[in-house]
């Protein structure tokens, strides 16, 4: 008869041939990932490379290049993988199963040799009128097939994270609480397809601790206090890949910088209370420019953060987080009016066109890497069954030795050990029942003779 196409197409997704090309497939878009720019990774700066080379840009993200990892041509690779490790996992099984049952009995001439091997823990796999097969260690084969299966889980957990996964970029200055919405985001790279992208989760940056050791940091700790939508706190001390886990993500601390508090008074009656997060690195602190917009006009203010006053004759601050008697240089405009200087905490400037600015020290802000993976526990549960199956199929190799009568009759056996692939050949008494110690001892001698 036959074989149906749908089997033969199946035997060949089954095959170890197109798994290497598949796994080489996987490897080669890595590769891509890295050299080609990715939208998920570098958020609004994918929109300058677009902007700089548009034809590169419009043919990368036809063919689905610009996310890799969230792309149509991962999923296909990855699905085709899943089909081709389910085929042979289920081919091999069913070879197993059929090939469990014994087939005739064991020869007279045999019988004292399989006695024997059977009290050294061999068993019987097959008997024929002139061979018989002994195997030891089939246990070991259920860890190969417990390996394929936590393959299967850890594609089945990467799909389900593709599709349910959230990536974005906040930042938070001390004391300062954000609602996990989309006005908290600087950028969000990745929405879930599947599933709420955003659930309320209200975080605060209670206080940010930074420890210096000969102008290096040693330390950064984000003290963080999350209210899940459920109502539960979470507290937890964040460090650098120790993040805060509350509302089904992830926190994780990446960089900080200084946030300038300043009150602006507008004509002696308008006060508006200002935390300004300074964007810019520089050698002594951080900088930025902001305009305020007033009832009475703009108030365009450039803002010099420092963690202690310095001039221009002074070398660089080597420990710019480490806050101690901050100073603010500030230039302010307002009402064709300009006023410049260097501000200690509870001063404030002159009035500049009416409008007056109150300095009231300096805080930190942290920036972190936001992501939500709910599927993420599925893959670690095939990461672990992937590692039980192989140190289960090499802690026990399994064993094949076919027995058959010599020419001088003698009792000779081929030796075959999996996953090794070893084979071996020689006398059954030093093949099967010393399971190869004697016979390695053997060629050994024999060696030495011939030298």
């Amino acid at each position: 008869m036959r074989t149906p196409r749908v089997l033969r197409l199946l035997s060949q997704a089954g095959s170890v041939r197109l798994a290497a090309w598949l796994i080489a497939a996987l490897g080669a878009l890595s590769i891509v990932s890295v050299v080609v720019p990715q939208r998920a990774y570098l958020g609004a700066a994918y929109e300058d490379f677009a902007h700089r080379a548009p034809a590169v840009a419009k043919l990368v993200s036809a063919v689905g290049l610009d996310r890799v990892y969230g792309g149509w041509p991962i999923a296909v690779v990855t699905a085709l993988l899943g089909v081709n490790l389910t085929v042979c996992t289920v081919r091999r099984v069913s070879a197993r199963r059929r090939s469990s049952s014994r087939e005739g009995a064991v020869p007279a001439e045999f019988a004292a040799f399989v006695s024997r091997a059977l009290g050294e823990g061999w068993t019987v796999l097959r008997a024929g009128p002139r061979s018989v097969t002994l195997v030891k260690g089939r246990s070991g084969f259920w860890g190969s097939a417990i390996m394929h299966a936590g393959l299967i889980v850890v594609i089945i957990g990467g799909v389900a994270t593709s599709v349910t996964a959230f990536r974005g970029q906040a930042v938070i200055a001390e004391g300062q609480t954000v609602r996990d919405e989309p006005s908290a985001y600087e950028t969000v790279g990745v929405v879930p397809r599947v599933g709420p992208a955003y659930r309320g989760t209200r975080i605060t940056l209670d206080s940010m601790h930074v420890a210096y050791e000969r102008g290096t940091v040693v330390s950064a700790v984000a003290r963080m206090r999350a209210v899940q939508p459920d109502g539960r706190i979470v507290r937890k001390d964040v460090r650098v890949n120790h993040p805060l886990d509350a509302g089904g993500k992830s926190w994780l601390l990446q960089d900080s910088g200084y946030v300038a508090r300043v009150v602006v008074r507008v004509d002696g009656r308008q006060a508006l209370p200002l935390a300004v997060k300074l964007a810019s690195e520089t050698p002594y602190g951080w900088r930025d420019d902001i305009v305020v917009k007033t009832d009475a006009g703009d108030v365009a203010l450039s803002l010099s953060a420092t963690p202690r006053p310095v001039s221009s004759s002074d070398e660089a601050v080597e420990e710019k987080l480490a806050i101690r008697d901050p100073r603010l240089a500030i230039v302010v405009e307002h009402a064709d009016a300009r006023w410049e200087g260097v501000l200690a905490p509870g001063e404030s400037s002159g009035s500049v066109g009416g409008a007056t600015v109150i300095f009231e020290g300096l805080g930190l802000w942290s920036r972190f890497l936001v992501r939500g993976e709910p599927a993420r526990w599925v893959t670690y549960a095939g990461f672990w069954l992937v590692v039980l199956g192989a140190m289960w199929r090499f802690a026990v190799p399994e064993r094949r030795a076919v027995v058959q009568r010599g020419e001088d009759g003698a009792l000779q056996a081929v030796l075959r050990v999996y996953p090794w692939m070893q084979t071996r050949a020689g006398e059954a008494e030093v093949v099967c029942l010393s399971c190869s110690q004697e016979m390695e001892r053997r060629e050994s001698s024999e060696e030495g003779s011939r030298e």
